[in-house]
């Protein structure tokens, strides 16, 4: 029994050693700063260092950034001086960084779950509709016309597709010179991207009207061929808004009554007009 307790007098002694040592770690005056306190009337609590203090006068303290703030004497309730253990004071910044690179990692990690997910149907059927202006030039003056669109087709890949459509293009609201047109075009997507760009070229025959108010007796069509360049917005597998840039030709050939002379007047028109189109593809 002696034995015995006396190795529990060795442990405990053991122990109450670690524990000292310790305590005397942490009270270590290496480890140990002060700073100053300032509580003020209005309930605020300022720490760093006082640089100049009179009473009756002012307090100059600073911050741990460095800014000196000036307050009056007035102001303060009261001044305490209190340690800070250094290692635990690292310990703590420590923390502070391990915890605003963890919610740094968070929000990329967020950030990453809401990127927009690539679903657009690369083959199968689709179906398109553009509204168009087109815009050239005749004797020195400025024409503007608007156009509309339909296609139906089948994409075999992302970077080809063939489909047949109809469109109507007024090349002129003047002149009454407007044209319906039946073409075939190819198509493709150049990227595996959200937003991507795209080549589509479309040939086709136009088919002239008629315009009785602008005199027009008779109206002819002809060959059409319109290559574009574009950037495919979105990548859902329902619906994509397309833009695109491309240069139309189009063969005509009318008739007209001239108002004065009542004269015929026959005109081979080839019609170049740079056009902007914007549609949807579903």
């Amino acid at each position: 029994m002696t034995i015995y307790m006396e190795k529990i007098k060795l442990f405990l002694v053991f122990v109450l050693w670690c524990f000292i040592g310790q305590l005397h770690a942490q009270i270590n005056p290496e480890n140990i700063k002060t700073q100053d306190v300032i509580y003020l009337k209005n309930g605020s609590i300022f720490k760093g260092k006082i640089l100049e203090y009179e009473k009756g006068a002012v307090l100059l303290l600073e911050l741990d950034n460095g800014t000196v703030i000036e307050f009056g004497d007035e102001e303060i309730d009261r001044v305490v001086q209190e340690a800070i253990n250094l290692e635990m004071e690292q310990e703590r910044e420590i923390d502070k960084e391990k915890s605003g690179q963890r919610s740094r990692r968070s929000l990329k990690e967020s950030k990453k779950k809401r990127e927009r997910v690539y679903r657009f149907r690369e083959t199968g059927r689709y179906f398109a509709t553009f509204f168009s202006s087109s815009n050239g030039s005749n004797n020195g003056e400025l024409q503007v016309g608007l156009g509309i669109q339909e296609v139906i087709g089948y994409q075999f890949n992302r970077l080809f597709g063939i489909g047949f459509g109809t469109g109507l293009d007024s090349y002129s609201f003047q002149d009454g010179e407007s044209i319906f047109s039946i073409f075939a075009e190819t198509r493709g997507y150049l990227s595996k991207k959200w937003h991507a760009p795209y080549y589509a070229m479309s040939v086709g025959y136009g088919i002239a009207d008629v315009e009785d108010s602008e005199n027009v007796v008779e109206a002819k069509g002809g060959l059409m061929i319109h290559p574009c360049f574009g950037i495919r917005l979105g990548a859902n597998k329902d619906a994509n808004v397309m833009i695109d840039v491309g240069y139309k030709f189009q063969y005509a050939n009318i008739t007209r009554v001239l108002p004065f002379s009542g004269d015929l007047e026959e005109r081979d028109l080839l019609f170049k007009r740079l056009t902007i189109r914007l549609g949807l593809l579903f």
